[in-house]
């Protein structure tokens, strides 16, 4: 049974009569591209298949209440809320992840009150965006009350994104010129691109069966484990949304990673309303990300809400984050997913000090943002303990760049993996013991690369693994993991999965 299957199954059997309608949203893992979102960078996500459920029906008093159900079957319940009294800081632990959303959305015209009833599969804490998923899911099922489906995204082009030539700095001191093996040197050299390939077209909206996986807590409260499933998208398409508009500056991977093809590109305009008032994907992610960094206090960026509304299936996301331009990339390589089981809180950690640095160092810079910074920049100037989140944004954004190249020409990307684990780990200081473990173990075992992903202090590694090898890295991970005497990972397989939309 789906997340949504038994959304609608326990929403039947808590009300009394089967809802309105059920909408889910994927979980995320991000290939490459970390912490660069919130500094205008690039960023290369694909859906994972597990999924947030959310059932829904209107309700008449005003209200909004919400229930979720946890792998044990008992429903936790929210106390319900006047939709009009929803305040930051009135409501606290999971509940504020859903009724944040209804309170973003009533501030921008879309007042809804409702029952809810949400179950889901993405195991939680575990930095594969399952809060995200979460919001995703609660603001498409409170418009859908509303009768409205947001914009679709338009349809894809098959020629590959267009990048203007590299804004090299005007400083001297190269970026990219620290000692080997500190995690801060150049990206390696992006492959020639390959001429481009047949066009593929976005996903049509159905359902994508997935595996069975164990669930896990979600904030403050439980999240099922269960089949995994897919779920139809708005209208019969794959979702999408937009980033806001602007320029697209560069780093000098940026004319190299720009030519060759094989994806399908989608460019969005600026964000808002359109079609009679329907909003555009751009905009609810907007929203999602309002909630969570006004009314929940994580201070994230739209890297998450982004990829939950806008991927689709066989394909990673290349969004430039500033201008709102995106391609999916072709993507089918096996990809395990190790779940350290070390649990990590977004809004109680060391992020917020992180993006608070590139905020600052931006500012010292004379930049809007470090997307700005060019690879020859002189940090000299910057307070010691900002220069490495510098060196790390912008080098990341060439891995992310290094990284589209290099899937457009079918050549490896585990070195470029392995460089922006070590960049996270020793300049932008988020990586942990165990995630360093896992990674070591899996490349040791055969990974053609591994690294972190999500926000780090916990949560995720991914691992590039090739099924020839693909028991002998899971085993590796295991004892690496025992022999330490530290908690049994959780592993499965992660294939490149639909958007958010509405099941039924």
């Amino acid at each position: 049974m789906t997340p949504a299957d038994r959304a609608a199954e326990r929403f039947r059997e808590v009300h009394g009569h089967v809802p309105v309608g059920v909408w889910s949203a994927p979980g995320r893992v991000n290939l490459i591209g970390e912490h660069t979102d919130y500094n205008d960078g690039f960023v290369l996500p694909f859906a994972l298949p597990h999924r947030v459920a959310v059932a829904a029906s209107p309700r008449t008093d005003g209200r909004i209440a919400a229930i979720t159900v946890g792998d044990d079957g008992i429903p936790q319940r929210a106390e319900p809320v006047p939709v009009a009294a929803l305040t930051p800081g009135r409501v606290t632990g999971w509940s504020a992840y859903v009724y944040g959303v209804a309170w973003s959305l009533r501030d921008a015209g879309f007042p809804v009150s409702a029952n809810l009833l949400i179950t889901g599969d993405i195991p939680t804490g575990a930095g594969l965006s399952s809060s995200h998923a979460l919001q995703c899911a609660v603001a498409l099922a409170l418009l859908g009350l509303s009768d409205i489906t947001p914009i679709p995204d338009p349809l894809p082009t098959a020629s590959p994104l267009p990048l203007p030539a590299p804004a090299l700095s005007p400083h001297g001191t190269p970026l990219a010129s620290t000692a080997p093996g500190t995690g801060t040197g150049a990206p390696p050299s992006p492959p020639a691109p390959s001429p481009p390939s047949t066009a593929t077209t976005t996903t049509p909206g159905g359902t994508t069966p997935g595996g069975t996986t164990p669930g896990g807590t979600t904030p403050g409260g439980t999240t099922p484990g269960g089949t995994t499933p897919g779920g139809t998208t708005p209208g019969g398409t794959t979702p999408g949304g937009t980033t806001p508009g602007g320029t697209t500056p560069g780093g000098a991977a940026l004319a190299a990673a720009a030519a060759g093809g094989g994806g399908v590109t989608a460019r969005f305009g600026g964000g808002g309303e359109g079609g009679g008032g329907r909003p555009s994907l751009e905009q609810v992610a907007r929203w999602v990300q309002r909630s969570e960094n006004d009314f929940v206090g994580a201070p994230t960026g739209l890297l998450d809400q982004t990829a939950s509304l806008r991927c689709v299936a066989g394909h990673a996301l290349f969004l430039d984050v500033r201008s709102g331009a995106a391609e999916h990339i072709p993507f089918d390589a096996p990809v395990l997913v190790i779940d350290t089981r070390v649990r990590h809180s977004l809004a109680d950690s060391a992020y917020g000090d992180r993006r608070q640095g590139c905020e600052r160092a931006a500012a010292l810079l004379g930049v809007g943002s470090l997307r700005e910074v060019g690879t020859g920049v002189d940090l000299g100037g910057l307070p010691e303990d900002l220069r490495p989140l510098v060196r790390h944004v912008v080098t990341e954004n060439e891995r992310v760049l290094a990284t589209v190249a290099a899937l457009r020409a079918g050549t490896d990307i585990g070195p470029l993996l392995a460089a922006s684990h070590a960049s996270l780990r020793d300049d932008y200081r988020v990586s942990c013991r165990e995630l360093d473990i896992a990674v070591e173990a899996a490349v040791g075992a055969g990974a053609l690369g591994a690294r972190m992903t999500g926000g780090g202090f916990g949560g995720s590694a991914i691992a590039v693994v090739p099924p020839a090898v693909d028991d002998a890295v899971r085993d590796a991970v295991r004892a690496a993991f025992a022999d330490r005497s530290l908690t049994a990972p959780r592993l499965f397989a992660a294939a490149p999965s639909p958007g958010a939309g509405r099941d039924r």
